[in-house]
């Protein structure tokens, strides 16, 4: 399998394709598509391309599903995928246990309220001192 090198500006597997030539390396390019939570572009036989979430996957049948942008969903045989590139951001990169740490720490340390929005991002508010 082929597999191109994950630019450095997007940490994970956003921006890598898989190009499998092995029906071992094809499931283990669909499973890290099906763990992965962003979008995939999954290329078919004959270069149609099926873009979306691929939410499921039947190793048994070897096909996997996929929910476009619109809601659709399109069920591909395993056989038929000849690369899986993982198109959209992953929104738990960067979330780890040992960033939000790090993050918590680093706020902390300044003097700024340690939390963390709903969205995973730090709260810019000052720790009211009057406590």
């Amino acid at each position: 399998m082929t597999k191109e090198p994950t630019p450095p500006e997007n940490p994970g597997l956003q921006g890598t394709a898989f190009r499998p030539t092995t029906d071992a390396e094809r499931a283990d390019a669909i499973d890290q598509a099906f763990d992965y939570r962003g979008d995939v572009t999954l290329t078919l036989l004959g270069g149609k391309t099926v873009e979306g979430y691929l939410f499921d996957r039947v190793r048994d049948d070897r096909r996997c599903r996929v929910m476009a942008e619109d809601g659709s969903l399109t069920a591909v045989a395993y056989d038929d995928i000849t690369e899986v590139v993982f198109t959209g951001r992953d929104p738990a990169t960067g979330r780890s246990w040992e960033n939000w740490m790090r993050i918590y720490a680093e706020r902390k340390q300044a003097g700024l309220e340690a939390s963390l929005d709903e969205h995973g991002r730090p709260v810019d508010v000052r720790e009211d001192s009057a406590g």
